[in-house]
């Protein structure tokens, strides 16, 4: 099989959990495809940002670093906080496919404000952790 990229990984996981889904009506987008003129209506939404990869375990295995961001009115940190445990739910639980092993969770963001999107916003980091092949 095909090696996965791990930002489908992530994306796919998250799409794939209705609790998650459930909780982000404003849908789950990777940060590239936000652009100012078309940003989601609903709210709390979604952003995922995939941020660097490093060689692990002799060139056997790579850790990428990741991070589920959820935006959401100006007003309390009740939803987002609420969406952030079911992220981390169903990354940790997602589980080993093709070259993807785990995820594991290392922190949450303390409170933020965009002000570019009038949201108020919080993350989730992870670590996902996948096999590379040898050539």
């Amino acid at each position: 099989m095909a090696d996965l990229d791990m930002r489908t990984v992530l994306y796919q996981t998250l799409i794939g959990q209705p609790d998650f889904t459930d909780l982000v009506p404003g849908g789950v987008h990777e940060i590239g495809s936000l652009v100012s003129t078309k940003l989601p209506t609903h709210r709390p939404f979604a952003v995922l940002r995939v941020s660097f990869t490093q060689q692990r375990i002799r060139r056997l295995g790579k850790v990428t670093y990741a991070a589920v961001w959820v935006h959401d009115n100006v007003g309390t940190y009740s939803n987002i906080d609420a969406a952030l445990v079911q992220a981390r739910k169903a990354l940790e639980n997602a589980p080993s496919a093709d070259n993807f092993l785990e995820a594991r969770w290392i922190e949450e963001s303390v409170d933020f404000r965009d002000d570019d999107l009038g949201t108020i916003v919080r993350y989730s980091r992870f670590q996902m952790f996948h096999t590379t092949r040898e050539g």
